[in-house]
């Protein structure tokens, strides 16, 4: 879990807490580069959880989120 946090949610979260926090929201440009930048994310934490689910040997319920 520290790999995929230190390395994939942490960059993600600390650019777009810093932008928020300078109203960047205001700018609907901005506002569609943090769509498209969590849209990329999204992949990687679903096959996360996919594996953590199997590890687990529990359901995996990533996919009821999904539309």
């Amino acid at each position: 879990a520290i790999p995929v946090l230190n390395q994939i949610v942490r960059p993600f979260t600390a650019k777009w807490h810093r932008l928020s926090l300078a109203d960047a929201f205001q700018d609907k440009a901005k506002r569609d580069e943090f769509r498209d930048n969590l849209a990329a994310l999204q992949p990687y934490l679903r096959s996360y959880t996919t594996a953590l689910a199997a590890m687990a040997s529990v359901e995996d319920l990533t996919e009821l989120e999904h539309p």
